[in-house]
């Protein structure tokens, strides 16, 4: 368990709803829900497909699509009232406080840019440097990616790459940006063994060595086990149990988390 370097949490959320109106009906997405995030800690959301976590994750961001719409709640970053902020200001929080790694990497990289070029951006907005020393730092952190022939990647397009090296160019992103927070909803989800265990490598790296807040969504208890510090578990829109990983593998107090622990041990 990793020592907590500042008190002040990264990410607060209180009575989180989030509402779909399908027309005849709506749905209850999420279902006030209140989490914190610390610096230098990993808080994983666990749960099924279906439960709540992405639609949490996005209305964080407040990236909800229609007919998606937070209902209700408070959301701080920092200690800063994201949701009484202008959209313009929004973005430019984002930008600077939030780092994301969304399960499909395709949906979050530019298809018109090039790799260097987004690395270039993203470390230039914020530090100041030079465009030549933004790609010397750009080509170190893909190179820390273990990606092959990284000068040539600098100058490849999304599409030109795998899944896989796409998803550690976002987390290069994320590394360039150092920001307080990461989002990082279902990262490894779809990747070979190797990949997988390099991209938890580097996001543990961040909390590590750069004091980054992570909140890490997923439906792999053996992940949380792994690399996380606390967990929240969620069942149809609300979380059920939270607690530090240990204590809540150790003493799970609800049927659901009892249910996910039995399912991931009889496999």
């Amino acid at each position: 368990m990793n020592q907590i370097k500042n008190n002040a949490p990264v990410l607060m959320v209180n009575n989180l709803k989030v509402d779909f109106d399908c027309g005849s009906h709506i749905v209850h997405a999420v279902n006030g829900v209140s989490l914190t995030v610390m610096p230098g800690k990993i808080t994983a959301i666990v749960g099924e497909s279906g439960s709540g976590k992405s639609a949490t994750a996005l209305a964080i961001m407040n990236l909800l699509d229609p007919p998606g719409k937070i209902a209700e709640g408070e959301i701080f970053l920092s200690g800063q009232d994201f949701m009484k902020l202008s959209r313009r200001a929004q973005r430019e929080t984002l930008g600077k406080q939030v780092g994301v790694i969304f399960q499909d990497p395709f949906e979050s990289l530019n298809p018109r840019m090039k790799i260097g070029d987004m690395l270039i951006e993203t470390l230039r907005i914020n530090q100041k440097l030079s465009k030549k020393e933004a790609g010397l730092i750009g080509l170190d952190l893909l190179s820390k990616m273990k990606l092959r022939d990284v000068r040539n990647l600098m100058h490849q397009y999304p599409h030109q790459l795998s899944g896989g090296m796409c998803q550690r160019v976002m987390i290069a992103m994320a590394m360039a940006q150092r920001p307080p927070l990461l989002i990082a909803d279902e990262p490894t989800t779809a990747l070979d063994v190797m990949v997988q265990a390099r991209i938890l490598e580097e996001i543990v790296s961040l909390r590590d060595n750069c004091s980054t807040g992570i909140l890490f969504i997923t439906h792999d208890l053996g992940v949380v086990a792994e690399i996380a510090d606390d967990m929240y578990i969620m069942k149809e829109g609300k979380f059920v149990e939270y607690g530090e990983v240990s204590h809540v593998f150790d003493n799970p107090s609800h049927p659901y988390t009892k249910e996910l622990l039995q399912s991931v041990l009889c496999v």
